[in-house]
């Protein structure tokens, strides 16, 4: 006994439709990561070397600067490498915080590093948590100087409140700092 179906010739249009629709959506999709991605290439270093002395000042209340030398960003194996770091305080503005009656740290630091390379980084919790998690981070030619100067009356100085930081964590699995040079001096000018 033999079955004939009656086949819809309505039902192959609407799924090669609703197929054309999706592959579509999906091309652009694809289309709009590779846009982004292409022009974060490209813009990455202009953004991180305008925007980074901005939020170190923001993040400390200007007691701290910033200066990069370069930058250079893999987005596709996550890793960078960074020359020319360094970071001092603004002892100026640590005096008029003082005044102001703001806690301020006692050690203040001075940073510079040479050369960096920071391999593994997981720009999926950098998004999504705000932690920035990489595998492996070398340092060149650390260089660290820490001035100590207590005042008593700091304890007494109420801390200014911060908003949200950009990034809340930092861990790295592993870690080496080549060549350190780390120097702590107190207010008297002993040094150990």
């Amino acid at each position: 006994m033999a079955r004939f179906y009656k086949i819809n010739p309505m039902a192959t249009p609407k799924k090669s439709i609703a197929l054309r629709i999706i592959l579509s959506i999906f091309a652009v999709i694809i289309l709009a990561v590779v846009i982004v991605l292409s022009w974060a290439s490209l813009n990455y270093k202009h953004i991180i070397m305008q925007r980074l002395p901005g939020i170190v000042a923001k993040g400390s209340d200007s007691l701290y600067h910033v200066s990069l030398q370069d930058i250079h960003i893999n987005f596709f194996t996550g890793n960078a490498t960074i020359t020319g770091l360094k970071l001092w305080p603004d002892k100026q503005q640590a005096n008029t915080l003082r005044s102001r009656h703001q806690k301020i740290p006692v050690t203040l630091s001075t940073v510079s590093v040479p050369a960096a390379e920071i391999y593994g980084i997981s720009w999926m919790h950098l998004l999504t948590s705000h932690s920035l998690d990489c595998d492996h981070v070398i340092v060149h030619r650390l260089e660290w100087l820490m001035e100590a100067h207590p005042h008593p009356e700091d304890s007494l100085f109420t801390r200014k409140k911060s908003g949200k930081p950009m990034i809340e964590r930092i861990t790295i699995a592993h870690g080496d700092v080549q060549q350190p040079d780390v120097t702590y001096k107190y207010q008297d000018g002993i040094h150990f």
